[in-house]
């Protein structure tokens, strides 16, 4: 649409936003001018949050796999990331996609320890995405949250297997957000999906 930056956003023609995306064009409009009575807080706050996460809506239905795992891994590191920042820890993982016909669905997963890594966010809503066979079919949205959210503890839990991975993720973890703080948000992030 040729809409690069805020600023050709808030110069946008009302009827083609509309034409586009319906009754939130107008409101797009809206908030790229900074109208509006919603509050405005950064993404890393979190008060006494039930749960956190992200979603994308993709200019087009798509089925293309790989397009959409990347996307999910992306999910993932920046629900984690949000996770890290406000001290939390959480125990589920709620997949959402919006369907080609608009029906949007949600699949969730409990898991029998903690976790704050985009490791375990990942596997899980990729195993949530497969096994309910949403990537069979085109798809228009996709979002990763994470729920039963408590502070965050710095213990060693063993996995199914026994395996103490944690303190080792922790301290990738720790260095991945130092370089983020420092050099910005998109400076580093896993090259693919089919590493993890």
């Amino acid at each position: 649409a040729g809409i690069l930056t805020i600023g050709d956003l808030a110069k946008s023609s009302e009827a083609m936003l509309k034409k586009m995306f319906g009754i939130m064009g107008p409101a797009l409009i809206m908030m790229a001018k900074g109208e509006g009575d919603d509050d405005v807080r950064a993404s890393h706050v979190e008060h006494d949050a039930k749960s956190m996460g992200h979603e994308h809506t993709f200019f087009k239905d798509t089925d293309n796999r790989d397009e959409v795992l990347g996307l999910l891994l992306y999910l993932s590191d920046r629900t984690s990331r949000r996770l890290r920042q406000s001290g939390c820890e959480a125990r589920t993982v709620t997949l959402k996609v919006r369907k080609s016909d608009f029906k949007l669905v949600t699949r969730a997963h409990t898991l029998s320890a903690y976790f704050r890594s985009e490791k375990v966010i990942y596997r899980t809503a990729k195993e949530l995405l497969i096994k309910n066979r949403f990537i069979e079919n085109p798809i228009r949205l996709i979002g990763v949250n994470v729920c039963n959210l408590r502070e965050s503890i710095d213990i060693e839990e063993p996995d199914l297997f026994g395996n103490t991975f944690r303190k080792r993720d922790d301290r990738l973890d720790k260095l991945i957000d130092g370089l983020r703080d420092r050099h910005g948000e998109e400076s580093i992030f896993f090259a693919g999906s089919h590493l993890l």
